[in-house]
């Protein structure tokens, strides 16, 4: 299935309460650690961030690297927008 119409197969339950949990923790590491946001714009910490993404979700999915994005596609508000979900 090309592109990301296999994301939608895998929306369950879990998934929702997995993204929704990781939602929360990052505003949360933000909060703790403001000095965090700097990140934000910084192109290679999101380079770093979505590499260690890739490698957990191939660990998870089973899928592999090739069928992921190479960037992230989703700003940081789409990323912390709990009325957010990717199609």
């Amino acid at each position: 299935m090309g592109g990301w119409g296999w994301v939608r197969i895998r929306r369950g339950n879990s998934w929702r309460h997995t993204i929704t949990e990781q939602r929360k923790r990052v505003v949360l590491q933000i909060q703790k650690t403001p000095s965090l946001k700097g990140n934000l714009n910084n192109t290679d910490w999101w380079s770093g961030v979505w590499a260690d993404t890739l490698d957990i979700a191939t660990r998870e999915t089973g899928f592999l690297y090739e069928r992921f994005p190479e960037a992230c596609p989703w700003d940081y508000n789409q990323i912390t927008n709990t009325d957010f979900w990717p199609d």
